[in-house]
C-alpha cells in the first residue's frame, strides 16, 4: 500500500481517527513508499465523515492526487456517508474507480467483492468495565437513542406486553443530552455501555444511518446483538459468518421479537457468545467442492438497483457457477463493466438484438452446466438458503422444473374452457421460470422443436414464455414439476406496478388464452396437477440450528 498525498495539503485538517488509521498503514508490513511497488493506494485525504468535508474541494483534491487515474486501485475510508435529510449510504464525492471502505453500507449500494463493510466506530468500547460474573436479568436490553420513531413506537409495544424481559434505555432528560456514557429508563441513571452486561441481547435498529455504533457496544459487553436492519450489509460481510453470532429479525417482525428470543436454547446462546466468527481463508466444506455448480440466467430490462441486488444475493449460492444476464432492452444499452458489482463469480452480459421472452430460453454458448436458474430480476425475495435447496431438489429431479412460483390450470364447466389460476392451492401443474431452475437441454427444446406457432405466439404478446416451458416440459416427460420450499408473495416491492407485465389487466386473461391455445396446438393438455411440495429435513423440527443445513427458508 501507498499513501497518495497532495503537494499541498487541502486546508481541511486531518481528525486523528484518521491519523491512526494512515500511522496504522504506514507502519505495517503492507506499506511501500514506493508508488511504483504498490497494488492499493490510500488517499491522504480525510473522508471519514462527510458532515465535516467540503465536497467540491474534497473532489478537486481528489482529482490532484498524482496517481489518482479516475480513481483505480485507490481505497478510500469513510464512516460517516451523506448528511441530512437524505443520509446515503455512500459517500457523495465522485469516488471514479476507488473501493470504498465504509460502515453502514447498504445491500442497494455494496458493491460485493469490491467494497469493504467497516463498523461503525465507537469510542466507548475502550471505557467499557468487563464483569465476567455479572448476571444477565434481562432478556434484552434497547439502547440506541436516535431509533426510528415508528420503531420506538413498536418497541413501546413490546414493552408494554413483555415488561420483564426488555430494558428500555433513552437519553437522560435531567442530564446533559450530550453525555452519551450515561443512559435513563426514567428517573433510572445506568452507565453506559456497561449496563449492557446486564442482557443476554441488544437490539440493533435501523436509525437515521443504517449502521449504529451499538453493534460493537453490544459485542464488546457479551451481548448477543439482534439486527433488526433489513438492507444493512454486516461488517467485514465476505470473511465473517453473522448468523454464527448474531440474531437477525426483519423490520416487519419486530413486534415478535421477545417470542423469537425466547426460542433461543441455551445452548445455542452459549455457542453464538463463544463461536468463532471468521471463516479460515478460502475454506470450504465437502460438499461445496463435490456438488456439480449451477448457471444462473437472468432476464432484465431495465431496472438496474434491483438487478444488482439480486446479483449480489445469489452469489452468496454456494454451488453457483456463473451468472449470465440477459440485457432485453435495445433502446438502452447495459451499464459500463465499472457499474456492475464485483464478484467472487463469472459474470457474463449479453445483449439481446431483439426484446423477447424468449430469450431466457435461447441455448446460449456461455451454459456449460446442466442446470440453469431461470430467474426474473425482480425475485430478491428469495434466500441463498432456499435457492440452494432448490438447486439440491433439481438434482434429485433433473428432469423437472424445480421452483418456487407456482400456478395450477383448471377446467371451466361454465366456458367448457381450460382456465390458468394464480390462487395458492394444494395443487399445482406449473412453476413458473421467473424463479425456478431445469435442464439446459428444456432450452435447445424450447427453441429449436417448440411445436406450431407457441414461441412467436409468446414473442408477439410478451406473455406467457413460461406456460409455454411447462407444457414443453411435461409434454416429453409425462411428469408435473415441483414447487419447493413454503409459500412466498413473488413481487417486486421497489416497482411501481406499471413496470410490471403482471400489472396489465389483460394479463390474467391472455394467460387463460395462452392454456387454451398451447392445449389446441399440442391436441391435448399435457400438464399433469400434482399435490406435493419439497421442504428441507428438520426445518420446522426444533432441533439445533447447527446440524441444519438450511436455517434460512421463509416461514409458511
Amino acid at each position: 500500500m501507498y499513501v497518495d498525498s497532495l503537494e499541498r495539503p487541502i486546508a481541511s485538517q486531518i481528525t486523528k481517527e484518521f491519523y491512526q488509521i494512515l500511522t496504522a498503514i504506514i507502519s505495517s508490513k503492507f506499506y511501500t513508499p514506493n508508488p511504483y511497488e504498490a497494488c492499493i493506494f490510500i488517499p491522504s485525504i480525510d473522508t471519514l465523515n462527510q458532515n465535516r468535508i467540503k465536497l467540491q474541494e474534497v473532489s478537486q483534491a481528489l482529482k490532484a492526487l498524482p496517481f489518482w487515474n479516475n480513481g483505480e486501485n485507490h481505497l478510500i475510508f469513510n464512516m460517516v456517508p451523506g448528511t441530512v435529510p437524505d443520509y446515503n449510504t455512500v459517500i457523495d464525492v465522485p469516488v471514479g474507480k476507488a473501493m470504498i471502505a465504509g460502515a453502514g453500507m447498504s445491500s442497494l449500494s455494496y458493491r460485493f467483492g469490491f467494497d469493504i463493510s467497516l463498523p461503525v466506530y465507537s469510542p466507548l468500547v475502550n471505557s467499557l468495565k468487563l464483569h465476567f460474573n455479572s448476571t444477565r436479568p434481562w432478556l434484552v436490553i434497547s439502547s440506541q437513542i436516535n431509533i426510528n420513531s415508528a420503531f420506538e413506537q413498536d418497541l413501546l409495544e413490546v414493552k408494554s406486553m413483555s415488561p420483564k424481559d426488555i430494558l428500555m434505555l433513552g437519553t437522560c432528560l435531567h442530564y446533559t443530552s450530550m453525555n452519551s456514557t450515561i443512559r435513563c429508563a426514567g428517573e433510572d441513571v445506568y452507565k453506559y455501555p456497561n449496563v449492557l452486561q446486564t442482557a443476554t441481547f441488544c437490539l440493533v435498529i435501523r436509525g437515521a444511518r443504517l449502521g449504529q455504533s451499538t453493534l460493537l457496544e453490544c459485542m464488546a459487553a457479551g451481548c448477543i446483538p439482534v439486527i433488526i436492519t433489513d438492507s444493512l450489509t454486516m461488517p467485514f460481510y465476505d470473511i465473517i459468518d453473522w448468523t454464527r453470532a448474531a440474531i437477525f429479525v426483519r423490520e416487519v417482525n419486530i413486534l415478535s421479537v421477545i417470542s423469537v428470543l425466547k426460542k433461543v436454547s441455551q445452548q445455542r446462546i452459549t455457542e453464538l457468545q463463544e463461536q468463532d466468527r471468521v471463516f479460515p481463508h478460502l475454506a470450504r466444506d465437502y460438499t461445496f467442492w463435490n456438488i456439480p455448480p449451477y448457471k444462473e440466467i437472468i432476464l432484465t430490462y431495465d431496472r438496474l438497483e434491483l438487478l444488482f441486488l439480486l446479483i449480489n444475493k445469489l452469489v452468496k449460492v454456494p454451488s453457483l457457477s456463473k451468472v449470465l444476464v440477459i440485457w432485453n432492452n435495445q433502446h438502452k444499452d447495459p451499464p459500463h463493466s465499472s457499474r456492475w458489482p464485483k464478484l467472487n463469480k463469472p459474470l457474463k452480459v449479453i445483449q439481446t438484438k431483439e426484446n423477447k421472452l424468449s430469450n431466457r430460453f435461447y441455448p446460449y454458448d456461455e451454459i456449460e452446466t446442466e442446470a440453469v436458474l431461470s430467474i426474473d430480476d425482480d425475485i430478491i425475495m428469495l434466500t441463498a438458503d432456499e435457492v440452494e435447496f432448490a438447486y439440491e431438489v433439481w438434482r434429485e429431479f433433473p428432469d423437472r422444473i424445480v421452483g418456487f412460483p407456482s400456478r395450477i390450470h383448471m377446467w371451466d364447466n361454465g366456458t367448457s374452457c381450460w382456465k390458468y389460476e394464480s390462487e395458492w392451492t394444494n395443487s399445482i401443474s406449473m412453476v413458473l421460470t421467473g424463479a425456478a431452475f431445469h435442464h439446459k437441454y428444456w432450452n435447445y427444446m424450447y427453441t429449436t422443436a417448440m411445436p406450431g406457432d407457441i414461441k412467436e405466439w409468446v414473442d408477439e404478446h410478451m406473455n406467457c414464455e413460461d406456460i409455454a416451458m411447462n407444457f414443453l416440459v411435461a409434454n416429453i416427460t409425462g411428469k408435473a414439476p415441483i414447487k419447493v420450499t413454503p409459500k412466498k408473495k413473488f413481487r417486486c416491492p421497489e416497482c411501481t406496478n406499471t413496470e410490471m407485465l403482471s400489472a396489465d389487466l389483460t394479463h390474467m386473461v391472455e394467460r387463460t388464452q395462452c392454456i387454451n391455445r398451447f392445449s389446441s396446438i399440442y391436441g391435448s393438455m399435457p400438464l399433469q396437477s400434482v399435490e406435493f411440495r419439497a421442504d428441507p429435513v428438520l426445518f420446522k423440527d426444533i432441533f439445533p440450528e447447527k446440524l441444519k443445513r438450511f436455517n434460512n427458508i421463509g416461514s409458511l
